[in-house]
């Protein structure tokens, strides 16, 4: 089932028109501070993946930056939290990035 839904996050494209905005949405909406989206964005250039996927992945790599033991673990969750979100929460985050 996870390897399912990586598939689908791997076909799912991001909108390259505002790439900054559509990480500034996620995070807003799955709680990532303004200070780790520096860092998730930063990881997401250079992973070169930009796809749900990607960002998911973009994550997942930042937490391994955050001091806090505990901070890193949410960050842990939330990278699969983005990549085991609804299709159309998806769509509408490229969707208001554009």
């Amino acid at each position: 089932q996870v390897v399912g839904m990586m598939r689908s996050a791997k076909d799912a494209r991001m909108n390259t028109a505002d790439v900054p905005g559509v990480v500034k949405l996620a995070s807003r909406e799955f709680g990532i501070t303004d200070s780790e989206q520096t860092g998730v964005l930063q990881h997401l250039i250079e992973g070169n993946d930009l796809s749900l996927y990607g960002l998911s992945n973009a994550v997942t790599r930042h937490s391994q930056d955050i001091e806090s033991y505990d901070r890193a673990t949410d960050l842990e969750i939330i990278g699969y939290n983005l990549l085991s979100m609804d299709p159309r929460m998806w769509t509408r985050m490229n969707q208001m990035a554009a």
